[in-house]
């Protein structure tokens, strides 16, 4: 048997959130209602702190693997819902 070059580990372990890649992600408009259409499903987006409206405005739908569908404004979560498109309600921080 030939003896490693170097000892070290070849691998290293992931830190990432893995949920986040294994993931679909589509870009959407948000519709003069506030709401977004994904796969047959409309999403209710409800006013934040930060906006009253997204109206017209570009987000990212993603759909995780079991089952949430989370809407993102650049890097704010503004919705989460379950498979059937129903608002999930907000965990306390």
């Amino acid at each position: 048997m030939v003896k490693a070059h170097d000892e070290r580990r070849a691998y290293i372990a992931w830190i990432g959130n893995l949920d986040e890649v294994m993931c679909y992600e589509e870009e959407r408009v948000v519709h003069l209602d506030n709401t977004v259409s994904y796969n047959g499903l409309k999403l209710q987006i409800e006013k934040s702190e930060y906006r009253h409206h997204y109206v017209r405005a570009t987000v990212i739908v993603k759909e995780y693997l079991h089952g949430r569908i989370a809407i993102f404004h650049g890097p704010l979560l503004i919705g989460t819902y379950n498979r059937l498109g129903q608002k999930l309600a907000k965990k306390a921080a």
